[in-house]
């Protein structure tokens, strides 16, 4: 713990995820820390065209439709405090402003653009809207890879996808297994 003109300052942890590997360990931080800091202790700063993006839904608020905060080169020598970046906050980092999401789903598929913070369950919401998807039939719809049999979970961020060098990825809308009795 340092002290600054009289005042304590405590540290912290961030969660810090990269485009393809999801949230390293928490970085021990302070208010007083650059976002240059942190992205260099978490392993990801130097990256060309590296955004940084602080989701508005860090704290399991279901309320993941408002776009997220995006930061690029110019933000990385403000404080974690001028950036609002508290305890438990969570920076995703990604080199795509947006992500292209092809959703297909039976003979139909549409294309849908995303920030790389957005969760799975939102790109689930909009294709349900977009399909007018509604009923007990349209609450066991799963998501997942294109090819794969895994269903996405849907806390999982796009970036966390998305293969290195990627903007783009493609998902199917599945049906969800069904409970009869």
């Amino acid at each position: 713990m340092d002290i600054i003109e009289g005042a304590k300052v405590e540290e912290f942890q961030v969660f810090v995820s990269k485009s393809g590997v999801g949230d390293g360990p928490p970085v021990r931080v302070r208010a007083t820390d650059t976002l240059a800091d942190v992205l260099a202790r978490a392993g990801v700063a130097g990256e060309e065209g590296m955004l940084a993006f602080f989701p508005k839904d860090a704290h399991g608020d279901q309320d993941d439709e408002r776009e997220d905060d995006e930061h690029g080169g110019e933000k990385l020598s403000m404080t974690l405090a001028a950036l609002g970046i508290g305890r438990g906050a969570r920076i995703v980092c990604s080199c795509c402003r947006r992500v292209e999401v092809t959703i297909q789903y039976q003979q139909d598929s549409v294309v849908h653009r995303f920030q790389p913070s957005a969760r799975v369950r939102r790109v689930l919401r909009w294709a349900r809207r977009h399909w007018k998807l509604e009923g007990e039939d349209a609450e066991t719809l799963k998501l997942r890879l294109c090819g794969s049999e895994d269903d996405l979970k849907l806390n999982t961020r796009l970036a966390e996808l998305l293969p290195r060098g990627s903007c783009s990825l493609c998902v199917e809308l599945v049906p969800g297994p069904k409970v009869n009795g």
